[in-house]
């Protein structure tokens, strides 16, 4: 079974991703992702929602922001004040690559379904 969002994304996610966090690839299966590969996520994945900003992968034996075609988004943290060299290279080499920085979001009302400061601090128990 493939899980299928109510408005028809199916959601594939990389092999061990939620090990660290206590989730098992069988937890995901359960609930109808699909479990693929490092390679096989970052060269077939339209859409790809990352903690981390793109950086150097060991699977992948390269720099995941090279992986990034011009026709994919990418949702993740990207801080580019601090990474001048990232978003160049996003920027620079991929003129249509859609980038969305979590990190850049207004801490604002209006946007803090978006705020992952907030999201996070909740988890955490902070109130």
């Amino acid at each position: 079974m493939l899980f299928t969002s109510r408005i028809g994304f199916n959601v594939r996610v990389e092999t061990k991703a939620g090990e660290a966090a206590g989730f098992t690839d069988e937890a995901y299966k359960k609930v109808g992702c699909t479990i693929a590969g490092t390679q096989d996520i970052w060269e077939n994945s339209e859409i790809i929602v990352k903690v981390r900003a793109p950086e150097y992968n060991n699977n992948l034996g390269y720099d995941e922001a090279d992986a990034l075609s011009n026709t994919k988004l990418l949702i993740s943290y990207i801080y580019p004040g601090q990474h001048p060299e990232l978003l160049n290279k996003l920027v620079n080499n991929k003129p249509n690559l859609t980038v969305f920085a979590l990190d850049c979001t207004p801490r604002i009302t209006r946007a803090q379904k978006l705020d992952t400061l907030s999201s996070m601090a909740n988890l955490a128990g902070y109130r």
